[in-house]
């Protein structure tokens, strides 16, 4: 019985053991959470454009053809909450922030990242950026989101292949090619549409029109302007829109913007410039695209 225990015990400890080690090797691999929470940590308060929102700030903003001092602090699936977040951090580091670019589209008001598929990337904001705004078990860890073959994986590539997990350039854009899509605009735009509609009850709005407010009242009380962009989107997922989502998120945003006078809202989600040719897939644009969408941010800042 009592070698029983000891195996047991040897084998948990083993296990335990080995948990650490490759927790500790996947947090060493150098990826885009750590490198913009480093970046912001010593940069914020020379920072005099904020770029920020989802994947479509992340894509689509690209401060290389932004005049002024900007830095692009948006990340895949990052929900209005974790935006305001990532403000309030720095609150008291903003010194030279003139402008703040919000993206808010069709999915803004009713998408909380925490509730998501996208639930897994919680855990970025905790362990790199120490924001605790969600009090999930597996958010402290690594290894407790994901496959252990996916973990491997990971570990592999880094520490065999060299291949870090940094996927933006040195100002925050997601570097994404020229000219290139993912495949079928027309079956990519469709699917993601109808995987963002939420249900009728829109049940996290209340919440998420505060986080939305937050926003607004920190660019009024950092004294700088806030630029609420919806941007450009391909046909295929603009005409599957619910007619209830989206007239509920632009009618919310003009009151916000007619309700503050530091804020304005512009929406290029149909603009005639944007063509096929410049966009990833069905609500993201690719690197042309963003050059474009950038060019025009960056002639409304200057105006």
């Amino acid at each position: 019985m009592k070698y029983l225990f000891y195996k047991v015990s040897l084998s948990l400890l083993t296990l335990l053991l080995t948990c650490i080690i490759i927790e500790l090797l996947i947090r060493n691999i150098p990826n885009e959470y750590q490198y913009k929470k480093e970046y912001l940590d010593k940069m914020s308060d020379s920072i005099e454009i904020l770029l920020i929102g989802a994947s479509d700030a992340h894509t689509g903003l690209n401060p290389d053809y932004i005049m002024g001092i900007s830095f692009n602090a948006a990340h895949p699936a990052q929900s209005l909450d974790y935006c305001f977040e990532l403000l309030k951090k720095y609150e008291n580091k903003w010194s030279k922030l003139e402008s703040i670019v919000l993206t808010v589209s069709y999915p803004s008001l009713f998408y909380k990242m925490d509730k998501s598929a996208s639930s897994w990337r919680v855990k970025n904001y905790r362990i790199y950026y120490n924001i605790k705004l969600s009090n999930k078990f597996k958010s402290h860890a690594e290894i407790l989101n994901g496959l252990l073959f996916d973990q491997i994986k990971r570990i592999i590539d880094y520490y065999v292949n060299k291949n870090d997990e940094i996927y933006c350039n040195d100002r925050g854009w997601h570097i994404s090619s020229d000219n290139k899509s993912l495949g079928n605009l027309e079956v990519l735009g469709s699917e993601t549409a109808k995987r963002l509609t939420v249900p009728k009850e829109q049940q996290y709005y209340t919440e998420l029109k505060t986080a939305l407010d937050s926003i607004v009242n920190f660019s009024k009380t950092n004294k700088c302007s806030l630029l609420i962009l919806t941007p450009p989107a391909y046909k295929s997922y603009r005409e599957n829109f619910d007619k209830l989502q989206y007239d509920s998120t632009i009618n919310t945003i003009l009151r916000v913007t007619t309700q503050n006078n530091n804020c304005k809202y512009i929406n290029l989600l149909e603009d005639n410039r944007f063509k096929a040719i410049d966009f990833l897939d069905g609500d993201h644009l690719n690197g042309g695209g963003a050059k474009k969408l950038s060019l025009i941010i960056d002639s409304i800042l200057n105006n």
